[in-house]
């Protein structure tokens, strides 16, 4: 079934039915979900490596944190350490100093309240709120942070899924991210949110990628217009 004819006078069509064949289309093509459930780090270095993976291929993050996770285990390692050393390590991942720095804020807040644990049982919102306040730390991974580490079931929007949304005609074409997830978030079901989001940054990393997508060998060419509407 292809998506069409969804956007009728600036109001959407979409239907839950229509999110549930993309998700269904994805369940065959993308196996791996919720990839900090299969990492050794601890609740501070997770919080760390999402931080961290903002504008960076999930790749380059998993080998600073090979280092990262055993140099500095908790907020106390960092406030400790150098900021040099810091600095030359983040540039495995780029933005060395921004990196650093933002590195340094998340472990002073940590430490402040008390540490990880004492931020573990703060109430979702008000965690939220925290991060937020953190120069660096945007909605978007300060959600992810709370996906992971509390376990809230969001679906967070990045730019890689905006575009795939878009050329599957799921959201108006001049949507941001925000207005994007406002529109999609309500129509997918909880338990599917994470895996959606997931399976959504790796097609659009490696195949619904800004120009030249490898739409042929796209899980979801059948149901986009996109693919649809260019000439091959």
């Amino acid at each position: 079934m292809s998506i069409k004819n969804m956007w009728r006078g600036g109001k959407t069509v979409i239907s839950s039915q229509t999110i549930n064949d993309v998700i269904e289309s994805l369940k065959g093509w993308y196996k791996a979900s919720e990839w900090w459930r299969y990492v050794d780090y601890s609740p501070f270095q997770l919080m760390i490596a999402i931080s961290m993976s903002q504008r960076t291929f999930y790749k380059q993050v998993a080998k600073f944190m090979e280092i990262f996770r055993f140099k500095y285990k908790t907020p106390e390692d960092i406030i400790k350490a150098s900021p040099f050393e810091l600095q030359e390590l983040c540039k495995l991942i780029g933005m060395a100093r921004r990196r650093a720095l933002l590195i340094q804020q998340l472990a002073k807040i940590i430490s402040d309240i008390g540490g990880m644990d004492s931020f573990l049982k703060l109430p979702p919102e008000k965690a939220r709120k925290m991060l937020i306040n953190v120069k660096g730390i945007g909605e978007k991974t300060a959600d992810m942070i709370l996906v992971a580490l509390f376990n809230e079931k969001y679906f967070i929007v990045d730019s890689n899924i905006l575009r795939v949304l878009k050329r599957l005609g799921l959201v108006p074409i001049d949507s941001n991210i925000y207005k994007a997830r406002e529109i999609v978030e309500p129509l997918i079901p909880l338990k599917h949110r994470v895996f959606l989001h997931t399976a959504l940054v790796s097609l659009g990393q490696r195949i619904c990628k800004p120009s030249k997508p490898s739409c042929r060998i796209c899980p979801l060419h059948e149901l986009c217009p996109y693919y649809k509407n260019t000439s091959w």
